[in-house]
């Protein structure tokens, strides 16, 4: 072995020596630092969500279209980009997050040619409406006038 080979397994050696030493303390004074005298007896649970049915929302004015600007992706679909407004149908419910599902299907036949679901987490208030805009990336069926976007709401939580 040569000298400067000799120096490098060294130093190597020491560092690692130095990276065992102090993942050693720092873990100690983790332990330390979270003792149960400043942990909290009584944790406060997070509040449930109120799942509620799928006529409490309303998707409004959804238009989809092609994001010309965005190519380069490993996915090879297409990436559009889709846009509306989801209205609160309730009195008096907050809804918190709200579960879409876009998909292509053939105007033929409404056979779903792809689809995605996607979560919105936002709040809206009783009677209050809040926009989107999402891109995604969905495969239009090969002939482009025997499709439609076709938008249902999957699932829908209000605050308790």
């Amino acid at each position: 072995m040569r000298p400067w080979q000799r120096i490098i397994c060294s130093l190597t050696a020491f560092f690692l020596i130095c990276a065992a030493f102090c993942c050693d303390s720092i873990q100690d004074a983790l332990k330390s630092s979270s003792s149960p005298s400043t942990q909290s007896a009584n944790p406060s649970p997070k509040p449930a969500s109120l799942s509620l049915p799928t006529e409490t929302v309303e998707l409004e004015d959804v238009a989809i279209k092609f994001d010309s600007n965005s190519l380069g992706s490993v996915d090879l679909r297409p990436i559009w980009i889709i846009e509306g407004r989801i209205h609160n149908l309730t009195e008096g419910k907050t809804i918190k997050q709200v579960t879409v599902r876009f998909t292509f299907k053939y105007q033929s036949s409404g056979v779903e040619m792809d689809g995605e679901d996607v979560r919105f987490e936002t709040k809206i208030p009783p009677n209050g409406v809040r926009s989107f805009s999402r891109r995604l990336q969905l495969l239009p069926p090969q002939h482009k006038e025997d499709y439609n976007l076709g938008c249902d709401v999957v699932s829908v939580e209000a605050e308790p």
